[in-house]
């Protein structure tokens, strides 16, 4: 049987819509179409209440969740569907239905003269046999977290910096890829060119689809809105926000108050040591686990956040040299060294890479994309000229309370204005957070091995 492809930038419907822009662009300033315009934003908000995917649990709820899934995939595969592991399995398979939707099952009956299921299933498959490989490789995500990605993020600022130094004619974009010697065109395709290697597919539809998928939604559409600067000011705004309310709860005297009766609790103190014989275990059980080739006060993160951002070396040399000295002291002593990797990889590198986490990723994922659970929302509107100045400032305001209530500014001698330079520098450009974002995207897979 021949394979024949059907996708939105098809060269027929290109040229179908071309053909058919002169004709809307007569009849656009007419007044019956002004009338039919204000009505079809009626309509428009009829049609997407009808859009949202109805259910009668919470959302996001594992049942919410499998509802949505056994509407959208065949029944054939139902009690699969049912078995998924609903920690990560059902909120990734939820995102990928949602795909399917949208991209596969809107085209049978309507494009495609049949209402075949066999691809749909072989999606289905293909979402269960990547989590499955991920599940079962051995990736260090130590190594990604604490090294390479600090690395690019030191790179980034270091580059970007400097280009602003500079009056540039070119703008920023231009010399920043000099900068890093990238090359027009390099990302997305050699990304999706790996990730297509790994699906091991020699169906030509479902190698068509995965295409569409990565170059055209979520390295085009999805990419491109959250490489937008307002979402890093909306994420330190919303950080700082939380933690200056809780320090307003804390500064609180009834609040002293029943933290100090809680001092006074015989329950209290039996946890505090509960925790003590639990550390003093941990310990104890250290030589027997396996601890990485680097440690963590070799990992090129902590030159990331003491010189690249907070210049600690140049601002306070002589509290630098100290706190060098000390990291040379504990690298030196093994146990010492070995209990501070273990510990920090227990309270930090597993509370990034752990099931929860990768599933909130998912279900924001889906939201973004999908926020009425059944087709593609518009995107979010970013806030220009003076409203998003206003927003720069807020976020650089309560960036400051935060580091002025810990006395960061008197201990590492910072200013407001280099919080000021440190937000401009990482809102100075979504074309080059988007670069950033592929050279990431592009150092995970060089874990992955095939």
């Amino acid at each position: 049987m021949s394979t024949i492809l059907y996708n939105t930038s098809s060269s027929y419907l290109q040229k179908y819509q071309k053909s058919n822009i002169y004709r809307k662009q007569g009849r656009a300033n007419s007044p019956l179409s002004q009338r039919t315009q204000e009505a079809s934003i009626e309509e428009s908000d009829i049609a997407t209440q009808l859009d949202q995917f109805a259910s009668k649990e919470k959302k996001n709820s594992d049942e919410y969740l499998r509802e949505l899934c056994l509407s959208i995939y065949p029944t054939s595969i139902a009690s699969e569907i049912i078995d998924l592991n609903p920690h990560l399995e059902l909120k990734i398979h939820a995102f990928v239905s949602l795909l399917i939707k949208n991209f596969i099952k809107s085209w049978y009956g309507s494009k495609i003269p049949t209402h075949d299921v066999q691809f749909t299933v072989e999606l289905f498959n293909l979402t269960k046999q990547v989590i499955d490989y991920f599940n079962t490789s051995v990736i260090d995500f130590e190594s990604l977290i604490t090294d390479d990605i600090p690395l690019l993020l030191s790179h980034h600022i270091k580059n970007i910096s400097e280009i602003l130094k500079q009056e540039n004619e070119d703008g920023l974009f231009k010399p920043y890829c000099e900068s890093i010697h990238y090359s027009e065109n390099y990302y997305p395709e050699v990304i999706t060119s790996h990730l297509l290697n790994l699906s091991n597919s020699d169906s030509m539809l479902e190698y068509a689809f995965l295409n569409s998928l990565f170059n055209d939604l979520l390295f085009g559409r999805v990419l491109d809105n959250i490489s937008e600067p307002f979402y890093i000011l909306h994420g330190i705004n919303k950080i700082s926000e939380k933690y200056l309310n809780k320090k307003d709860i804390q500064s609180n005297k009834w609040f002293k108050l029943k933290q100090l009766l809680i001092r006074f609790n015989l329950t209290y103190w039996k946890l505090k040591l509960l925790q003590v014989i639990n550390f003093i275990k941990s310990l104890t059980n250290i030589s027997r686990i396996h601890t990485p080739s680097r440690t963590f006060l070799d990992r090129y993160l902590l030159s990331l956040i003491f010189i690249d951002i907070l210049q600690v070396d140049a601002k306070k040399p002589i509290l630098y040299s100290m706190a060098k000295y000390f990291q040379f002291w504990l690298i030196s002593i093994p146990f010492l060294n070995f209990a501070l990797d273990y510990h920090i990889h227990n309270l930090f590198i597993r509370q990034i890479i752990n099931k929860s986490a990768c599933s909130q990723i998912f279900i924001l994922l889906r939201e973004l994309i999908f926020p009425n659970d059944s087709t593609m929302g518009p995107p979010r509107e970013i806030p220009i000229g003076e409203e998003y100045d206003q927003l720069k400032q807020t976020c650089i305001s309560n960036l400051w309370q935060v580091i002025r209530i810990n006395n960061l500014d008197n201990v590492l001698a910072l200013t407001h204005t280099d919080v000021d330079n440190f937000i401009t520098i990482i809102t100075a450009s979504k074309d080059c957070n988007k670069i950033l974002i592929f050279q990431i995207v592009d150092s995970l897979l060089t874990y992955i091995h095939e």
